[in-house]
């Protein structure tokens, strides 16, 4: 019976009910660990790179752990690109999934996503360079 004071009249936990307004629901009625227009914007668009990254890799058995992509490397790719894509030079959006959203792109497709293999591109530019290489 303890279990009820856990769980609000809409079956989900207290802290996680969009309907309660439960802690972890942020401003834009999202979880707030997933919620990409809170907190910082840089740094959950890095996590997405490398978990995106390895994820893809795994499957197509080109993880080269040793020269992977990490946060750092990331954090100064996008330093360096002035938040533009390496293509086009628009400016990057950190926040909506549209044709100027940031991505890493692989440069050479055989490859994982190692350093030497990356760069920051629009989402565009990205999936219109797939077979042209």
């Amino acid at each position: 019976m303890s279990c009820k004071k856990y769980y609000c009249e809409h079956g989900r936990r207290k802290y996680t009910c969009r309907y309660c307004g439960g802690s972890q629901i942020c401003e834009h009625n999202r979880n707030k660990s997933g919620c990409r227009e809170c907190g910082n914007v840089i740094k959950k668009t890095i996590n997405r790179f490398i978990n995106d990254s390895k994820k893809c890799d795994k499957q197509n058995n080109r993880l080269d752990i040793v020269n992977f992509i990490d946060r750092d490397f990331c954090k100064l790719l996008i330093e360096e690109s002035n938040s533009k894509c390496c293509y086009c030079c628009v400016e990057l959006d950190y926040i909506h999934f549209n044709n100027n959203m940031i991505t890493i792109e692989r440069i050479d497709n055989t490859l994982g996503h190692i350093k030497s293999n990356v760069k920051i591109a629009c989402y565009h530019c990205n999936v219109s360079h797939v077979g042209n290489k």
